[in-house]
């Protein structure tokens, strides 16, 4: 599915084992790995977007440092006792993540 989605364009493509959405389980390293690599091999402008699982800001910085563009997390989000701070928390991360990734 991700290679014909991809074959199709666009901007950014999500890609989660739906399986795992809304589990707290995230994806493994090998499925990130592999959908990265497929969409950069079709098309490298479409920024990446492996995910599902996503439930706190571990989870976060560990898909961006893996390549991806972005982190998903909105079910863990909803079903937080405190969003807000779990909110921060993911950002933080997300941030972190991005600047250890692209420190040169």
């Amino acid at each position: 599915e991700v290679k014909a989605i991809a074959k199709l364009g666009p901007n950014i493509l999500v890609a989660e084992p739906t399986e795992l959405i809304g589990t707290g389980k995230p994806a493994d390293k090998e499925y990130v790995d592999e959908v990265i690599r497929v969409i950069r091999e079709i098309n490298p402008d479409i920024k990446p977007f492996p995910s599902a699982g996503i439930s706190k800001g571990e989870d976060c910085y560990n898909i961006i440092k893996a390549g991806s563009s972005a982190s998903g997390c909105s079910s863990a989000i909803a079903k937080a006792a405190n969003p807000l701070a779990l909110a921060e928390e993911m950002i933080s991360a997300v941030r972190r993540a991005y600047d250890e990734r692209n420190a040169k």
